[in-house]
């Protein structure tokens, strides 16, 4: 614990720098003391020490940690690139970069889209389909409490002044909803 009266309170743990050639850019005996120079939050120099992701164009080590792969001579092993797509100080992506693995062709488009057309066309024309918004809506409806019956959850739920989502949730788990009963005929 730190003394009395000392600008750094609470436990020392240092800090290294590392550069993308693996090598030291610099050292730090407080954690605070790099979040003084860098201008950034200690929880980011954390995080990238505990996960080894990029802060401010360095990835951070604990002492320790930097010193065993330095008295062995491994300092090499630590090198890593850094891609140029991404800002230096945060490691965000650039404004406008498009990720490679979401970017598609016209032509991949159009024949991803034109076989999702056509899977869609064939599965609402089967009428033992489950398929398309608002299937569970055309089952005929009664309400147990007053015994009439509905076409759909939408026709009950326009009579008795409810939402189709809290009918359909009530008839799910066996329960009420503003003391109405309903059930799936």
């Amino acid at each position: 614990m730190g003394k009395k009266g000392y600008k750094h309170p609470g436990h020392k743990h240092p800090v290294v720098a590392v550069k993308p050639d693996g090598s030291m850019g610099g050292y730090f005996e407080f954690i605070r003391d790099a979040c003084l120079i860098y201008g950034m939050d200690r929880h980011s120099i954390t995080d990238s020490c505990k996960r080894g992701t990029i802060c401010f164009g360095y990835r951070w080590m604990y002492e320790e940690e930097y010193r065993k792969y330095w008295l062995q001579g491994r300092t090499h092993e630590l090198a890593y690139k850094l891609d140029p797509n991404r800002d230096r100080r945060t490691y965000h992506w650039k404004k406008g970069h498009h990720c490679g693995s979401n970017v598609w062709s016209k032509e991949t488009k159009e024949k991803v889209y034109k076989r999702l057309s056509e899977v869609s066309r064939q599965r609402a024309a089967d009428p033992n389909s489950k398929w398309g918004k608002g299937w569970d809506n055309l089952k005929p409806v009664r309400c147990v409490n007053t015994g009439r019956e509905y076409k759909s959850i939408k026709e009950a739920a326009a009579d008795v002044g409810l939402r189709p989502s809290h009918i359909s949730g009530a008839i799910s788990r066996g329960g009420k909803v503003h003391g109405l009963q309903f059930v799936k005929l």
